[in-house]
């Protein structure tokens, strides 16, 4: 067992890289949320893009994927249907599950995790004991807070938890909460000093914290945003526009341009201020020309088309805005492209929150019931109503119009 942080009155050290991985956290919060930031901030001070590292002044001002990326991805795993997202071995068990996952407000908590794994790659849920012993309550943690110790011979297998973090009390004073899980021993520190009731055998016998990690690499513990892709993408494009604002700005108030005479021997017409006395006829008065500004734009737009291209994601955005003038062969490649992606995430997703279920129930002293997720409903309809509407359309059957018409009616378009 790893030795324990608690040890004494010291402060706990966290690991180099875990900082690193906490910054990653708050500035991906801040691609999805800006200028408002990072959600679970109880400090005064919002996050500014210029506290982190490597991060352009611009990097969500102009070219920002993420919120519609995110939101997509969320909508087509969750769907509207969410009766429909969990199922036991027989009827009896299933109503059992779905009456347990309604006291718990099952739903509302796996929203949240899944909201937070895809922006930041990474979430928690801690499944605690209800005061009067009666069912539990789900509690999203910020991943910043959240800091597993890993086995360092296997990455999957978790050895205990540190959960640390600050918060505000009722006099608005900055306090801070720390808890080490382990599966047979719990310790709890408020302020630096072990609260002595909180502390001991852990009587779960497990940790009670389930991890939700969106698209890990293959022997990695921890998830990337599913925006991941095109990170790089934006920061470049965004750094671009910086420096044409700074060419705008430049430009934006009017520069004068004197050929043949000095500043000092030009003067405004005091009765007609529009125009300037020059000395001679040899001197001349012009403004600076923009150039190549137009070019700059151009070439920027064809990165934010290329980056877009990368993301399966913004075919739902081509379909609303002209139904999609491409066949229905790229439109199906670019179909395929974003169920796969989905797949992979549901996949990951699945797991943990069967896991997450499945510990709520032994944490509330039931029997568990092994339950089924079916997360992508909304993802299964929405693809299969495109790929029909589509292929009628290439086929001649229906025109564009009555295609446009068809999908919403299907509700794919608004």
């Amino acid at each position: 067992m790893f030795s324990s942080p608690f040890s004494g009155k010291r402060e706990i050290a966290k690991q180099p890289h875990e900082h690193n991985r906490v910054e990653k956290y708050r500035r991906y919060w801040l691609y999805y949320a800006a200028p408002e930031g990072d959600p679970y901030s109880t400090h005064n001070e919002i996050p500014s893009l210029k506290d982190f590292k490597d991060v352009p002044e611009y990097a969500s001002g102009v070219f920002n994927y993420v919120p519609f990326v995110v939101n997509v991805d969320l909508n087509l795993l969750l769907g509207e249907d969410s009766s429909q997202m969990l199922s036991g071995p027989d009827s009896m068990a299933t109503e059992k599950l779905h009456e347990f996952a309604e006291q718990a407000e099952f739903d509302r908590s796996l929203y949240n995790a899944l909201f937070s794994a895809l922006v930041c790659g990474d979430a928690y849920v801690k499944v605690v004991p209800v005061e009067d012993g009666a069912g539990v309550r789900f509690v999203s943690l910020d991943a910043a807070s959240v800091f597993p110790r890993l086995d360092p011979h296997d990455h999957n297998r978790v050895r205990e938890v540190l959960v640390d973090y600050r918060y505000r009390d009722e006099a608005n004073r900055l306090r801070r909460h720390s808890e080490l899980w382990m599966d047979d021993e719990v310790l709890v520190m408020r302020d630096g000093e072990k609260v002595e009731e909180l502390s001991g055998d852990n009587p779960l016998g497990t940790i009670p914290i389930v991890h939700f990690a969106c698209q890990p690499l293959p022997g990695s513990y921890f998830g990337r945003p599913s925006y991941i892709d095109v990170l790089a993408d934006i920061d470049r494009l965004n750094s671009s526009a910086g420096a044409m604002f700074e060419v705008y700005k430049y430009y934006g108030s009017p520069k004068l341009i004197l050929r043949g005479v000095m500043a000092d021997n030009v003067e405004l017409d005091p009765n007609v201020r529009q125009f300037w006395q020059l000395p001679s006829t040899d001197s001349d008065v012009s403004f600076l020309e923009w150039r190549n500004v137009t070019g700059m734009m151009d070439e920027l737009m064809k990165l934010d088309f290329v980056v877009r291209r990368k993301l399966p994601e913004f075919i739902l955005e081509n379909v609303n805005d002209t139904l999609y003038p491409s066949s229905g062969y790229a439109v199906s490649l670019q179909l395929s492209l974003l169920d796969s992606k989905l797949r992979t995430l549901s996949a990951g997703f699945r797991r943990s929150a069967a896991e997450l279920l499945e510990l709520g129930q032994v944490v509330a002293g039931l029997d568990p019931i092994k339950a089924k997720i079916r997360l992508g409903a909304g993802r299964e309809g929405l693809i299969q109503s495109l790929q029909t509407v589509f292929k009628l359309r290439d086929e001649g059957v229906i025109t564009r119009s009555e295609a446009r018409e068809k999908l919403r009616e299907e509700g794919v378009l608004d």
